[in-house]
């Protein structure tokens, strides 16, 4: 089971990652429009910034939590000044485009030529903008200027009227013998999850994936060595995107369902009821992490967030616990 450690926060987090700033590992909060830094001990200290209206974070990328989804664009917290100025902007809207609101999420897909597709959702709608330069020269501008951020682009809707929860990688396939390389991905909208294979700019194709109808409602989906995965509400997993069983419900009866959904270390977490329950891989079942223990009103407000090595629970009332993997030889992280 994975080591908790109590992190010591007064406030319900807007976001809450670990983030590299100046060599050194830390934690990062954004509350009531302060940012909160801390060490592995716990939060130790706190900074306004200088301008904290101009800085509201939806949400971040599922699978590079230092990018922050933001009304008007992607910014990139992996080199987050402490002096106040704002961090930088990855992707910006291209002109004329709505501001992103709720609920968003984001992606980082792989493309053939081992550049990076940012794919950012908003509502029902997709983005999307080349950000291959970008992340290449992200370093606070140390070797020479930082590039001008990358535009995001309408692209598709895949579920008319259907709020987009959740992305996860695909397959991206390289083009031979006159076929054309293709950069793909799942959605998740409501109860659907559909695959979306990127041809070009103007042609995105989706694909609605049969889900099994007894298994109930979808959320969360994930990527496990390239092959697609899908969690329900009951406790259920599936692959994608050909549907097989992967994991049993939490109860028998199929009434408790779960707040949320997290990854760590190749396993997926729970938080059912006052508790976290625990995946691994192939056991079929789930079992209870032992010394979480939520109160009512903490289990109403609870969600996960993941970020990098570690992942993070915290509740209404300030409460935050941060789920480490284990560390072995060298004090690396390991799976446990």
């Amino acid at each position: 089971m994975p080591p908790l450690h109590p992190v010591f926060l007064d406030r319900s987090p807007l976001l809450l990652l670990r983030l590299s700033l100046r060599g050194e590992t830390s934690i990062f909060a954004l509350a009531d429009q302060y940012v909160f830094f801390g060490s592995p001990a716990g939060m130790v200290s706190e900074l306004e910034p200088s301008n904290p209206a101009t800085f509201t974070a939806l949400g971040t990328v599922a699978n590079a939590t230092e990018l922050v989804i933001t009304p008007d664009g992607v910014y990139n917290l992996k080199e987050f000044p402490l002096d106040g100025e704002m961090p930088q902007v990855l992707a910006e809207l291209a002109r004329g485009l709505p501001s992103l609101t709720p609920p968003v999420s984001g992606l980082l897909v792989p493309q053939p030529d081992a550049g990076r597709l940012l794919v950012v959702s908003s509502g029902d709608t997709l983005y999307s903008a080349d950000v291959s330069q970008q992340l290449t020269t992200s370093d606070g501008g140390v070797n020479g200027p930082l590039l001008p951020p990358a535009t995001l682009f309408h692209r598709v809707v895949p579920a008319p009227g259907v709020p987009v929860r959740d992305l996860a990688v695909g397959r991206t396939t390289s083009g031979s013998s006159g076929t054309r390389s293709t950069v793909g991905f799942f959605v998740l909208a409501r109860d659907e999850v559909f695959a979306v294979d990127v041809v070009s700019n103007d042609d995105w194709r989706v694909t609605p994936i049969p889900l099994p109808a007894d298994f109930g409602p979808p959320r969360e989906l994930w990527t496990e060595d390239g092959d697609g995965r899908v969690a329900f509400l009951r406790g259920y997993i599936s692959a994608l995107p050909t549907p097989v069983q992967l994991a049993e419900p939490f109860d028998p009866s199929g009434e408790v369902i779960a707040q949320d959904f997290a990854r760590l270390c190749g396993d997926t977490f729970a938080i059912v009821g006052a508790g976290v329950q625990h995946y691994v891989t192939g056991a079929k079942t789930w079992s209870p992490v032992p010394g979480v223990t939520l109160t009512p009103e903490q289990a109403a407000t609870a969600r996960f967030w993941e970020s990098g090595p570690s992942t993070f629970l915290s509740a209404g009332d300030g409460l935050v616990l941060e789920l480490l993997p284990m560390l072995g030889d060298g004090g690396q992280p390991t799976c446990y």
